[in-house]
């Protein structure tokens, strides 16, 4: 029975984990991480009982998988902090609830106190700590999967440090105490309380603080978003209106010349139909499938402001008789990035794409490669070096356009680093410079 119990509790901790991290829990992952998480009971057992110290092992099992268990199912190797963070959290919010439990609760009510001290007692109400913790999660809708794709700046890298430092002293400090002895029993009782309830106060702060700040720049972000689309939503209803006035004034046209070849034809007169032919139609088709009509590739872009964004800047580009070419054969949708961070590293490659075309233009394509499941969008450009020396071309101010205006690769860069499934493969030969976003779905 309480075996039984104990995986269900392990099976709580890792839906609070897959809470707390964003990442989606499959029957696959449950099994092997609650075989594994006995194996390791197991090993701990085996070692840490041998060398008399049993009381580190059953502490440092919890912290110990959870760590092996996050940095598994997501590349935080390089975020210390944050790799702490989403494995202790959890396990730290569960401990001080359920010793919460403990010493206010349960303790003043003898009936429950007696189940409390009995091996299936503190099972059962260990698990009523993880549905609190959870369900507590779950209302609030504390979401911190946005660390793992951001840029962390000092206060919430403070933030995280110091919630990472009080988690492990609460998880070390009681033990070790207790273990040495020092402290008379009911004189560590009193120290537990006093901790927990502390430790109890400590993680709603940070909890609602980090959640607060993570709320402000998310809504910034959306502000920033909307503007974004609002201004390209503009240039996309200009563009469109252009491309109206354009085919109405061909139609109209259009509808001229029909007369003139009617007269032609109703008078027999060859002369005046070659004529209209040799000065107008002839080179109407070359209208028709001029360079401006690519743009109607667009429609297998489902996102509207991608689609907005490029449709304005590809215009831009052939206003500035920049030769456009673009590939768009299946249906494209943003994946696994945030909006607003593809939306714009795709306008700092397309304008540094425009300003260094040579003769030959841009090429843009967007495709999905299902053989090795991602997202590809490759922005060509021709140049008038045979090969660009790529080794200094993301540095601030260094740029083949001219002095301080190296900035756009810079912030590509700075964006790239949040997006550990993003890559930017960057070549240049036979005059051609090529950009590749590859994003990992």
């Amino acid at each position: 029975m309480i075996f039984f119990l104990n995986i269900i509790g392990v099976f709580l901790l890792l839906c609070i984990h897959a809470r707390v991290l964003g990442e989606k829990l499959n029957l696959k992952k449950v099994v092997m991480s609650i075989i594994l998480f006995h194996l390791l009971s197991f090993l701990f057992i085996v070692l840490f009982k041998s060398t008399g110290f049993y009381f580190l092992g059953s502490l440092l099992l919890y912290p110990t998988f959870f760590i092996l268990y996050t940095l598994s199912i997501s590349k935080l190797r390089s975020k210390v902090s944050l790799l702490l963070f989403y494995s202790l959290f959890p396990l730290g919010f569960w401990d001080v609830i359920r010793n919460f439990l403990g010493y206010f609760i349960i303790s003043k009510i003898p009936i429950l106190y007696r189940l409390y001290e009995t091996n299936l007692g503190t099972m059962i109400f260990s698990l009523l700590a993880e549905i609190i913790v959870f369900f507590l999660i779950s209302l609030f809708r504390y979401n911190f999967s946005h660390l793992k794709i951001k840029n962390l700046d000092r206060k919430t890298k403070f933030i995280l440090i110091t919630a990472d430092t009080l988690m492990l002293a609460y998880f070390i400090l009681p033990s070790y105490i207790n273990y040495s002895d020092k402290v008379s029993w009911d004189r560590m009782l009193d120290y537990k309380e006093l901790l927990t309830a502390v430790y109890f106060l400590l993680f709603i702060c940070f909890v609602n603080l980090l959640d607060r700040k993570l709320l402000q720049e998310l809504q910034e972000k959306v502000v920033l978003q909307k503007e974004i689309q609002l201004q390209n939503l503009s240039n996309y209803s200009q563009q469109v209106e252009g491309l109206y006035q354009e085919i109405r004034s061909f139609r109209h046209d259009y509808a001229n010349i029909l007369s003139s070849l009617k007269i032609g034809i109703d008078q027999k007169d060859i002369n005046l139909v070659s004529q209209v032919y040799d000065s107008v139609l002839k080179n109407s088709g070359e209208k028709l499938k001029g360079k401006r009509f690519d743009v109607a590739q667009l429609r297998n872009i489902n996102d509207l402001a991608l689609k907005s964004l490029l449709l304005s800047k590809l215009s831009e580009a052939q206003n500035l008789s920049v030769p456009v070419s673009l590939e768009i054969s299946e249906r494209f949708s943003i994946k696994n990035m945030e909006q607003i961070d593809f939306l714009t590293i795709t306008s700092i490659l397309l304008d540094n794409a425009i300003e260094s075309a040579a003769e030959g233009g841009i090429a843009v394509c967007f495709l999905e490669d299902r053989e090795w499941n991602k997202l590809v969008m490759i922005v060509k450009n021709s140049t008038l070096e045979r090969e660009i020396e790529l080794r200094d071309i993301f540095k601030r101010d260094n740029s083949s356009k001219g002095v301080g205006r190296g900035i756009g690769l810079v912030n590509v860069r700075r964006i790239l680093k949040s997006y550990p499934n993003v890559c930017l493969k960057t070549t240049s030969k036979n005059y051609i410079f090529t950009q590749i976003l590859e994003i990992e779905l």
